[in-house]
């Protein structure tokens, strides 16, 4: 293996690590807004009650599916 292909192999190992850390870094929420949320069977009721409080609000709720 040559010095090229050896710095090419290493030049595509940095970008793949520096994506791959991108797309696994912990979610945060910006400054000023409550932390992201995962809603369990546990903290249902709990985000339903929260949901039902704010009905003179916009609320979103955001579903993602990881298929």
């Amino acid at each position: 293996m040559n010095r090229r292909a050896v710095i090419r192999l290493l030049l595509l190992l940095s970008i793949v690590g520096a994506l791959s850390g991108f797309a696994l870094r912990a979610p945060h929420a910006p400054g000023g807004q409550p932390p992201l949320e995962t809603v369990t069977a546990e903290n249902l009721p709990t985000f339903r009650s929260a949901f039902n409080d704010a009905a003179g609000t916009l609320r979103v709720i955001l579903l993602l599916s990881p298929t």
